[in-house]
């Protein structure tokens, strides 16, 4: 979704007087009292007038202005965005991201196989390789850990075709007469003074290039993915508290609140039910969680407290962005 297209939806669907009626006012109060001013003279205080505006907070945005929005969805994590990458991440930060140990694990494989021979009918990663990864336990699925699910196929365990995506995509292995084997930048990925590089690499490559809506049913909802960087500024605005994942999902609907539309064609639930349950799987449970990025604690829950569990965000999102 462009900028200008977000701001004029949000203009349309929000009923409070807004910020954006006093700018229009403004600008027309400017634009009527001419004053014998030169049209340069009147064309610089109407730019002047427009850099105030888009640099003003809003409490929509969680404190953040139109300009930073904009850096966060179009350029998100670079020079003028909020949310920024520290530059230098330990090595023992690095080896606690669970999806980054993954990827090198299955980079490592291929290394020393030589190449993994994808399934002939689907092209998928093979049940071997499956195995082998989910053995390092670096992202569980409890329904495989209790035995009640047999690893036969990625579609078992949403985090391996997320895996095979990412890897490909991001060129660190190419397909080659149905087998996957090791790109020129896969090796050089694995060795230890590029591991910074890599993490750069797999963390851009997921959050931008990897589609989230290919893990659920729920509708194509790119919004989610584009604002990534919104979700990880209200973490690290917020988080450090422990609050329910319906905490960010509000805030998130308060900054998009066009985005219920999406959700009107769903035959089950209300929009808005249906857009937190996506945001928080998409965001948290399939994201920020699989990164090691936040800590979860799960509450007991009864019949009348069914809130979910409990994030804050943890040392290693403090160590490797920052606002």
């Amino acid at each position: 979704m462009k900028y200008d297209e977000f701001l004029q939806k949000l203009r349309e669907q929000t009923c409070n007087p807004s910020d954006e009626d006093k700018f229009k006012a403004r600008i027309a109060e400017v634009a009527n009292n001419f004053d014998g001013r030169t049209l340069d003279e009147l064309n610089k205080e109407l730019r002047q007038i427009s850099a105030e505006h888009n640099r003003a907070p809003r409490r929509d945005f969680a404190g953040l202005s139109p300009e930073e929005m904009h850096f966060l969805l179009y350029h998100p994590l670079g020079e003028n965005s909020p949310v920024r990458l520290r530059v230098n991440i330990a090595d023992g930060v690095l080896e606690r991201i669970s999806f980054l140990r993954l990827v090198e694990e299955f980079l490592k494989i291929v290394k020393r196989d030589g190449s993994i021979k994808l399934t002939a009918k689907l092209g998928t990663l093979p049940r071997k390789v499956l195995i082998e990864l989910y053995d390092h336990h670096f992202i569980s699925h409890w329904p495989i850990d209790d035995g009640i699910l047999k690893l036969r196929h990625e579609d078992n365990w949403s985090v391996m075709g997320s895996l095979h995506s990412v890897v490909r995509l991001s060129n660190l292995v190419r397909k080659v007469h149905g087998k996957l084997v090791l790109t020129k930048l896969g090796d050089r990925m694995l060795m230890p003074e590029h591991r910074v590089t890599l993490f750069t690499l797999v963390l851009d490559t997921f959050a931008r290039k990897f589609s989230w809506a290919y893990n659920d049913f729920y509708p194509d909802f790119s919004l989610c993915q584009d604002a990534f960087g919104f979700s990880i500024y209200l973490l690290a605005r917020f988080g450090k508290t422990e609050r329910h994942k319906d905490f960010y999902a509000q805030k998130f609907l308060a900054a998009f609140p066009m985005i219920l539309a999406e959700f009107e064609t769903e035959s089950f639930g209300t929009p808005e039910s249906n857009f937190m349950s996506c945001y928080k799987l998409r965001t948290f449970d399939r994201f920020l969680e699989w990164f090691n990025f936040v800590n979860v604690r799960h509450e007991k829950e009864t019949a009348r407290t069914r809130t979910g569990p409990l994030v804050m965000r943890n040392e290693i999102m403090d160590a490797v962005f920052y606002l």
